[in-house]
């Protein structure tokens, strides 16, 4: 039988991976800033359009639009962080950068924690350079 297990991949820290991040960072925070501007712009008619229908439709939208907000700050400030983080990370450092599935054969008699043991990929300057098991 074959089962899907989790594959951590993993990131050498380079300065060719470091500049790339930090154009990947740059670009998101871009993009989120535009996106809050657009939610400002929009929220005014939001609003009064929904006044025009009653307190209670103004209050739902009105709570809607600051739960969109918070989510695009959050997410803004989580890149402004993963920014900060990356110029403080030494080259040479593996950071994680994604999650993949393998699958494995399962036979009756097999070591279950060895199977599902955590397998990690590699990665420098977009070559794998190692699979631990």
């Amino acid at each position: 039988m074959k089962i899907k297990r989790p594959v951590v991949v993993k990131m050498i820290l380079t300065d060719q991976l470091r500049t790339r991040l930090k154009g990947e960072y740059e670009q998101t925070i871009k993009q989120v800033q535009i996106e809050l501007e657009q939610l400002q712009f929009r929220s005014k008619k939001l609003l009064q359009d929904s006044a025009k229908q009653g307190p209670e439709a103004y209050r739902i939208v009105q709570e809607r639009l600051q739960k969109e907000e918070q989510g695009r700050r959050d997410k803004l400030k989580r890149a402004y962080d993963l920014q900060n983080q990356l110029d403080l990370l030494p080259d040479g450092r593996e950071i994680v950068h994604s999650q993949v599935e393998s699958e494995v054969e399962v036979k009756i008699g097999d070591d279950w924690d060895k199977l599902i043991n955590q397998t990690e990929i590699i990665i420098k300057d977009g070559i794998v350079v190692e699979i631990r098991r």
